[in-house]
């Protein structure tokens, strides 16, 4: 009505568009056809919000169709999501590309204001902030924070000859961790987000490009530019700091001299006394080559004189061991939110994180500034089952796949943990099968079953192994290495224990990631009745391919030869043959 009053008093005249809400009116027309073919009800709803919205004036966004009549909050949404997706594509703002389909391009209100007033017009030209030949701002991100670490991270490895172009997430926490103050693994309290959730920022602003499966991440053109600015600015203030810190020392040196050459000789010899040695310094543990003049430029991790990476270390007394539970076990329905205050009201401390393989594990967590972010994964890991899912798992093939994984994830000591024994008999598959396949679990298989009544008791045998693990693991030096080297050494028995990083962890046991040759063969082997993984595993070792198999059976000169070819291969702990028979259909199989 102001408005109406304004043209009126001016004598304005403005052209008004006769359909000033046809990109709304077109997006709703689609739902209404596409709810017409699949003979939907929603049909009529979106019929008579057409008909209401043909008879109003222009709208800026679909949350201004609410107070129509046959609008809810659901279309008003609807439209909102529609819009800003549309207006993506062609990367312009929402309100530009509303008004672009408009046959006045400016806003009607808008334009008709700055016509009334043409003093307004001016101020608005002369506001900075409405200047559209104004250059953007360039972004350059907080020094120390995840973006900033991210980004020197990448770039010297860029400009590193032992570069290889990329790094992969676990490599790119690690070297970034040296250049921010803000964890990369572990969240700050009261917050769900580590430095890690720059990535996304970066990515978004195409300055760092993300590909292949598991991910790799590199810097793009712009990224480097950024990368380097923010670099020389570093290198410069490191050499700054290093020549107050000599010219400090240098003075400290000459008031020293001076205070010596006052102070009477008892007292020099009580400063040129021995000092005692601590007890308690931290000793290298056998085998670990000290290493002075340590550059982080040109090596990413210390490396033993047995020539095993590791990562970091920790001391006794360095760290907490933590109850680790998956997101998805605690979230979701009841039953999951049940588990959670079960663990709580045992008053056990536990971390929930997105776990790629078991339900619950064990980790090592750093304490004190100098250990900030550092985690290694225990070798326990648990996959807790219920009776339903675990005859669901059965039938869609996932029992078998996660078992593989399981053995795999680096973890020695692997924990089946079935929940509701008693409801065996109703299930989608016999009882008989069921305890057959954790019968296999367990004889087969080698992995521990353990049988729960419920989620009470569940909660309590976690409780148990926390505090065992807690006694097993305070005296103990633990060390992170690569999983090639955690799955060939034996933890038993020893003091200093070689594990895994909580990131190498998660990395190992990704579900999707890209398969070897070696690795698809043993599924291939696993999919012929009676070979197990350890049997599989056993043929691996001789027979790393498939063609590497086929040349040995060529090799053969008689077809009985071919038969019993893999027949006394030892498997397992017994050392047990594979077996004539077995041998004979892999024959046949290949």
């Amino acid at each position: 009505t102001d408005c109406l009053a304004i043209m009126k008093r001016y004598g304005v005249k403005r052209k008004v568009d006769p359909c000033p809400n046809r990109l709304f009116l077109s997006y709703i027309k689609e739902w209404r056809d596409e709810a017409k073919e699949k003979e939907q009800r929603s049909y009529h709803t979106y019929n008579k919000a057409l008909k209401s919205l043909e008879k109003y004036p222009p709208l800026q966004s679909g949350k201004e169709a609410i107070i129509l009549e046959n609008f809810g909050d659901k279309i008003c949404s609807m439209l909102d999501r529609r819009l800003a997706k549309d207006a993506d594509i062609r990367g312009m703002s929402e309100r530009d590309y509303l008004e672009s389909t408009r046959n006045i391009h400016e806003s009607w209100w808008g334009s008709l204001e700055s016509e009334v007033n043409p003093k307004k017009k001016q101020k608005i030209a002369k506001n900075p902030t409405s200047n559209p030949n104004r250059k953007k701002r360039e972004y350059v991100p907080v020094k120390n924070s995840g973006a900033y670490a991210l980004l020197i991270a990448l770039y010297r490895d860029h400009t590193s000859v032992e570069g290889l172009g990329y790094m992969k997430k676990a490599e790119l926490q690690r070297e970034a961790q040296k250049f921010s103050t803000k964890s990369f693994s572990v969240p700050d309290s009261g917050c769900q987000y580590t430095a890690w959730s720059s990535m996304g920022g970066l990515i978004a602003k195409n300055l760092v490009n993300k590909h292949s499966n598991p991910a790799k991440y590199h810097l793009t053109d712009a990224g480097i530019q950024l990368a380097e600015k923010l670099d020389q600015k570093q290198e410069s203030l490191n050499q700054d700091l290093t020549k107050r810190d000599q010219n400090l020392n240098h003075k400290i040196g000459q008031k020293t001299e001076e205070k010596v050459q006052k102070n009477p000789p008892n007292l020099m010899e009580n400063w040129l006394k021995p000092k005692p040695v601590d007890d308690n310094a931290s000793v290298p543990f056998e085998g670990e080559k000290k290493i002075q003049n340590y550059n982080f430029g040109t090596s990413r991790s210390a490396v033993a004189s047995s020539g095993e990476i590791v990562e970091f270390r920790l001391n006794p007394g360095e760290f907490e061991v933590l109850l680790c539970v998956d997101t998805r076990e605690i979230s979701g329905d009841n039953r999951k939110k049940e588990m959670q205050r079960e663990i709580e009201k045992l008053g056990i401390p536990f971390l929930d994180r997105v776990l790629q393989i078991g339900d619950f594990v064990w980790v090592a967590r750093g304490t004190g500034s100098k250990n900030l972010g550092k985690e290694v994964v225990l070798d326990y890991v648990v996959e807790r089952k219920c009776m339903s899912d675990l005859a669901q798992s059965i039938r869609d093939g996932r029992f078998h796949e996660q078992k593989i994984r399981l053995k795999q994830c680096g973890s020695k000591k692997v924990i089946y943990l079935i929940e509701q024994m008693n409801r065996i008999q109703h299930q989608s598959l016999p009882e008989k099968t069921l305890r057959q396949a954790l019968l296999n679990t367990q004889v087969i298989d080698s992995i521990f079953v353990k049988y729960s009544e419920n989620i009470a008791a569940t909660a309590e045998y976690l409780g148990i192994i926390t505090s065992r693990l807690r006694s097993l693991y305070q005296n103990s030096t633990l060390l992170a290495c690569e999983i090639e080297t955690v799955k060939s050494y034996n933890n038993e028995g020893k003091n200093v224990k070689k594990l895994l990083s909580f990131g190498d962890f998660n990395d190992a046991s990704l579900k999707g990631k890209g398969l070897t040759v070696s690795e698809m063969f043993t599924r291939q082997l696993m999919q012929i009745r009676g070979v197990s993984y350890d049997k599989a595993n056993s043929i691996i070792q001789l027979y790393p391919t498939p063609i590497a198999l086929m040349r040995s059976y060529k090799n053969c000169d008689t077809v009985k030869q071919k038969q019993e070819l893999l027949a006394k291969i030892k498997t397992g702990l017994l050392k047990r043959n594979f077996g004539i028979s077995l041998s004979r259909t892999v024959y046949h199989v290949f």
